[in-house]
């Protein structure tokens, strides 16, 4: 819609009637798409995030491992 709408240099009204779309969203098309390009036409998704957690990497450095274990050989004795 908004290539045509360039092409042709028409009104926003006359390209909704074309394409049987509302002249509102035409214009919200063409907004973002002179404001952001072409990335401001693609579709985003809808729907809240995944509450899935993601697993923390459990690995420690060197120095905390040593030291937890110079900690638990200590409480031991």
């Amino acid at each position: 819609m908004v290539n045509y709408y360039q092409t042709y240099e028409t009104s926003i009204n006359l390209v909704a009637l074309e394409f049987k779309l509302n002249p509102s969203q035409v214009r919200n098309w063409v907004y973002k798409f002179n404001h952001y390009g072409d990335e401001g036409l693609l579709a985003k998704r809808l729907g809240r995030k995944s509450m899935k957690k993601k697993p923390k990497d459990q690995s420690l450095s060197k120095d905390k491992e040593a030291a937890y274990l110079t900690e638990i050989s200590e409480l031991k004795t």
